[in-house]
């Protein structure tokens, strides 16, 4: 990425936003053991935005521009200047980054609108919380989406094999 041009108030596009999502950002949904929920897991959905050897003043400019348009995030680049590591998690903040940057996703376009569509709504409802909302969020994630490109320990294999008698499994082979 090289430096962008700046618009009149000191941000970048709203555009220009997106296409960095487009070439460095990712959905996912994070999985712990925990006790917060009767099912003795917890999930959440996050995006990310993670690319290395950017020039600090971009690094800056979209940083500066996910604060002016009010997008809740975490910034982790604070050690590494030439680095831009940007976490959004839950469904309300994900949705205000969608809202605000969303015309500029092009290539991750399928995928945003199968988690807004699919996924954040089961947060909303509360689903999340249940041991067949759970299953059916991953499931969506991994078998419609293939959001997960690496091994993880509690993937959708893992639950159905847990919970195979709890939950309709919809015949899901780990195998497929």
């Amino acid at each position: 990425f090289n430096i962008p041009s700046m618009s009149n108030d000191g941000t970048l596009s709203t555009e220009y936003i997106g296409g960095v999502f487009d070439a460095c950002g990712r959905h996912n949904l994070i999985v712990s053991k925990q006790s917060t929920y009767d099912i003795g897991y917890s999930i959440h959905p996050k995006i990310s935005v993670n690319r290395a050897s950017l020039h600090p003043v971009t690094v800056s400019l979209i940083q500066d521009t996910f604060t002016q348009y009010n997008v809740p995030h975490n910034n982790n680049s604070q050690s590494d200047v030439y680095s831009l590591n940007i976490g959004i998690h839950g469904s309300d903040r994900i949705r205000k980054f969608f809202k605000e940057f969303g015309d500029g996703i092009h290539v991750l376009l399928p995928e945003m609108e199968i988690f807004n569509r699919e996924i954040l709504p089961r947060f909303d409802e509360g689903l999340h919380q249940t041991k067949q909302g759970l299953f059916d969020i991953l499931y969506i994630a991994e078998v419609e989406l293939d959001l997960f490109k690496r091994e993880r320990k509690y993937d959708l294999s893992y639950f159905a094999e847990k919970w195979n008698t709890e939950v309709d499994t919809y015949d899901y082979n780990s195998d497929q």
